[in-house]
Formats: structure tokens, sequence, C-alpha cells
């Protein structure tokens, strides 16, 4: 099963790669670090194979980066099986616009809150935003 990761720059997306194959992809605080695909079968679970994908804000950005992320999730050859949808705890307000697009198309899903050490996050105002 081919399983995207998806979210915006800097909300832990290849952390959560990294820990979840044991890989060693690059990571940073500033946006861009990630800026191509990177693949990867999970460690404990090797019939599930994850795709570590370039933040963005939009299924419909323009910039090089971007477009990695927008093409795996639009291209109907590409489309993986299912994506998790990662969100910095300390900015969902800001992820809601990308998650909505995602669950829009369909998709199956997961929503992953990130970060969430000493940052309160209220999932019940966030299930209501997203209707799910």
């Amino acid at each position: 099963m081919n399983i995207a990761l998806i979210g915006n720059p800097n909300c832990g997306k290849t952390t959560l790669f990294n820990r979840l194959t044991g890989r060693r992809a690059k990571v940073s605080n500033m946006p861009g670090v990630t800026v191509e695909r990177y693949e990867a079968p999970a460690k404990s679970r090797p019939e599930l194979h994850l795709i570590d994908l370039p933040g963005t804000y939009s299924l419909f950005a323009q910039a090089g980066d971007e477009q990695v992320t927008q093409k795996a999730l639009l291209d109907p050859r590409e489309q993986p099986d299912a994506v998790w949808i990662v969100l910095d705890s300390a900015h969902v307000r800001s992820s809601l616009f990308l998650t909505l697009q995602v669950l829009e198309m369909g998709h199956r899903a997961i929503i992953i809150v990130n970060r969430t050490d000493g940052t309160p996050v209220q999932l019940t105002e966030l299930e209501e935003w997203l209707q799910v």
C-alpha cells in the first residue's frame, strides 16, 4: 500500500518518515529542505510504502518542489492508496486549506496532529471545522 505524507512546510513530515522507515532524509527548521519525494517501506510493516512529499500550502502551487506534491496527488498514474495529512499542532488553522483540498478529492486519509508537546490541541474544534 502506497501512503503519501503531505502537509505544510516544516510540520514534521520528514521526521515522521525517518522515524517510521529508519531512513535519514534531511530535516531542517527552514522551509524548502524537502524538494523531492522520498520513498521507503515502513520498518515494522514493509507492506506499507511511505512517500514523503515536499511541504505545500495548496495543491495548486507553482513552485517546483510544490509541483512534486501536486503531481503525486493529482496525476492518476502517481496517486497513492492513502494520504496521511500531517498538521503542526501550533499551526492547525493554516493547514486547513490543504487538508480540505485533500479530503475533497476523496483520498482515503488520516489526519496526524504532530508536535503536540506542550501545545493544547482542540480536537473537537478541528473535527467541527473538517466535519469529520
